[in-house]
């Protein structure tokens, strides 16, 4: 008798650590995380349903679930590109034009923050609020807003204009910089 109590409590015991061990699983998942199923029909990817940011809610809709054929590519991450797998699974490869992508969100953020520097230069809380002065009636924030105003075009046409000329073949992306970006125009004129 003492041995089956003892079988039940071994059961409880592992059934109790398993519930553990899945719930640090779910809780194992960063907060950005993003969890969504995709199919691959015919080389075009077709959704699976809704995007949750819920580990178990993921769960509950099969997201999580390790019984894919092979069409299926199931991953979580940001709803613009997978970059936390499941366990098990890898992740493809991204393509070029993935790839390049991501560079330029890369190459555009830098931009961003070179022009962000400059604004607080000049003591702006941001480059709005230094472009806010535009028809400012003080002289000097309404120079340094159109000041700001013109490089901020100039420096993002030409950033665009290199990123189509890279989607073209014309520049490999991996060699765009902000520096080199910067070289091809002039520099802000205060």
């Amino acid at each position: 008798m003492s041995e089956e109590l003892e079988n039940i409590d071994n059961v409880e015991e592992e059934q109790e650590r398993l519930r553990r061990e899945h719930e640090e699983y779910l809780n194992s998942f960063p907060d950005t995380t993003v969890f969504y199923r995709d199919l691959l029909v015919n080389g075009n990817v077709k959704s699976l349903g809704n995007p949750t940011k819920n580990p178990r809610v993921a769960e509950q809709w099969g997201y999580l679930d390790n019984h894919f054929d092979e069409s299926e590519l199931t991953y979580v991450g940001t709803k613009e590109c997978g970059i936390w797998y499941l366990k098990g699974y890898e992740k493809p490869e991204p393509s070029e034009i993935e790839k390049m992508a991501v560079y330029a969100k890369s190459i555009e953020a830098q931009v961003d923050a070179h022009l962000q520097e400059l604004a607080s230069s000049r003591g702006y809380d941001d480059v709005k609020s230094c472009v806010g002065y535009f028809n400012s009636s003080d002289e000097t924030f309404q120079r340094e807003a159109r000041a700001m105003t013109v490089y901020r075009d100039h420096l993002y046409r030409t950033c665009y204009n290199i990123m189509d000329q890279c989607k073209k073949g014309q520049i490999d992306y991996k060699t765009v910089t902000l520096e080199y970006i910067l070289s091809l125009i002039d520099p802000i004129d205060w």
